[in-house]
Formats: structure tokens, C-alpha cells, sequence
């Protein structure tokens, strides 16, 4: 989980950066975001220092979690569990962190949006620099709905799961399944949405595509040329 909320905070200070990088270099934000990126990365290594430091008896609380979740399945209980905590405020650091992360890049990509439309309505700009900038919020919606998809729907399962006792085995693991996702589909993005990144991948494919061939050139039929000569 701890890296889950490292990828997280990853993604916030990105969509953080380049709203600086396009609005904010000349505002009062610019006084504050390293305090603001500072206390982003604090909390993501210390919230879980009070699950750690709080770490129950184990058999004690393996009888706890048989009675909290008597349809445990026989192939889990069958194997090593180590149960973190059984206080339900230990769970207050990762709801923290959760709201920080979905706060902060909803709060970041709102006004990435709200200043890019808002200097597209102006007339003093070129329908190419519209269109880029179209393009260009069209890709950070894009990347949205990935974070979404695979950390904040996951996210509020185990919210709702742990509020309402709810327990389900299968929900459980296709949870983590859609957060592996987000690697390969942040990359996916990347590369449908960014050009650049679509021009490097490319020159990088065709230049191990040429070493390729020069290491391994067709090789050609050494024999010599034997000429007949006829004499009359």
C-alpha cells in the first residue's frame, strides 16, 4: 500500500508541475509548493509509521479476524497471515492520504482546465495554439481517467469494504489486479496522447532495428564465379 500512495503522490506533484510550469510561475504559488511538495512526500513514508508502531499480538489477532470474517477461505487461513492492524483508527492515515492524492490532483487538473479554457476564449491567440492546447487538456483528461480507473476506484472499495465489513475474496483481488494495470496503461497513454513520446519510441524502435541488421548482415554466396571457356 505504501506504494501505491508513492505512485500517487508521483502523479499529484506531475499534474502540480505543470501547472506551475504553465500558469503559476509568476503567482504566489510559487512561494509555496515546496512546502506543499515537502509535506506531499512526508506523509506518504510516515503514514503508515502508526500502523507499524501499533502492530497487534498475532494470535490475538487472527482470532479476531476468524470472528470478524468467519468466510474465510480455507486456502487462506491455511497459509502465513500476518494481520497489521485491528483498530479501526489505524485506518485514518490511509484515508488521509487518500483524500490528499484525489484532492490534490482534482484540485490541480481543475485548474489546469479552468486557465487553459479561459485562454483559449481569448482572440488574441491562433487557432494552432488553440488546437494544441485542446490536444494538450485532452491528454490530461486522458491520464485522469487512467488514475481513476486503477487507484481511485480501488481506493473507494477498500473505503466502503472496511466501513461496511464487507468481505470478498474475489473483490479483493481483482482490486490489486486493476492497480498492477496502471504502469502499462499510464504508458499506453502516454504514448497515444504525447507525440514526443511517440517520435522517441519510434527512433529508438528503428535505430535497434538498423543495429539489428548491420549485426547481422545477410550473408552472400562466397563461391567465385567460375567461367567456362570454349575454344574452337
Amino acid at each position: 500500500m505504501a506504494l501505491v500512495f508513492v505512485v500517487c503522490t508521483s502523479i499529484v506533484l506531475i499534474f502540480e508541475n505543470r501547472y506551475y510550469t504553465l500558469y503559476a510561475k509568476d503567482t504566489k504559488w510559487k512561494y509555496f509548493r515546496i512546502a506543499y511538495i515537502f509535506v506531499n512526500y512526508f506523509f506518504t513514508f510516515a503514514f503508515n509509521i502508526p500502523a507499524v508502531l501499533s502492530v497487534p499480538d498475532q494470535q490475538m489477532a487472527l482470532e479476531f479476524t476468524y470472528k470478524q470474517i468467519p468466510n474465510l477461505p480455507k486456502e487462506i487461513k491455511a497459509g502465513p497471515l500476518f494481520i497489521l492492524a485491528i483498530d479501526y483508527w489505524v485506518q485514518m492515515p490511509f484515508n488521509f492520504m487518500a483524500v490528499l492524492t484525489a484532492g490534490g490532483s482534482f484540485t490541480f487538473i481543475t485548474l489546469i482546465s479552468r486557465n487553459m479554457n479561459s485562454t483559449t476564449r481569448r482572440n488574441n491567440i491562433s487557432e494552432h495554439t488553440k488546437r494544441l492546447q485542446r490536444k494538450f487538456l485532452k491528454a490530461i483528461h486522458s491520464q485522469v481517467m487512467v488514475f481513476v480507473i486503477n487507484f481511485l476506484s480501488p481506493m473507494l472499495y477498500i473505503f466502503v469494504s472496511i466501513l461496511t465489513d464487507y468481505y470478498n475474496q474475489m473483490g479483493n483481488n481483482l482490486v490489486f489486479i486493476v492497480a498492477a494495470f496502471h504502469g502499462i496503461n499510464s504508458t499506453l497513454i502516454m504514448l497515444w496522447a504525447h507525440k514526443p513520446y511517440r517520435e522517441v519510441c519510434y527512433n529508438l524502435a528503428r535505430k535497434i532495428q538498423e543495429d539489428l541488421k548491420m549485426a547481422n548482415p545477410r550473408v552472400r554466396d562466397s563461391q567465385p564465379t567460375v567461367s567456362t571457356t570454349i575454344l574452337i
